[in-house]
């Protein structure tokens, strides 16, 4: 069964965080984008996202959470948007 996929920009942000759960429980595939940081900001940062990933409930098992970091400025099109999902 093919599921739903979303780019979520600016992911770790507090809204987005909570978006995140809420597409998970409903079956989206989740990639979500963070800018750039330092080493240990982006280990925190993704570490966070994928604790959240893992405590969402979920009612189908082909869900994902792939989470990406990428110079948010450069998503300016669908076609962009396209190209970071494939990168997932």
């Amino acid at each position: 069964m093919a599921t739903n996929h979303i780019l979520l920009l600016g992911a770790h942000g507090q809204i987005a965080k909570m978006m995140i759960s809420k597409f998970l429980a409903n079956s989206w595939s989740v990639t979500a984008l963070i800018r750039n940081g330092d080493e240990d900001q982006k280990k925190k940062q993704k570490d966070e996202l994928q604790k959240i990933g893992d405590e969402a409930p979920k009612t189908n098992n082909n869900v994902t959470l792939d989470v990406l970091f990428h110079n948010l400025s450069e998503v300016k099109t669908t076609e962009d948007a396209a190209e970071v999902i494939k990168r997932a």
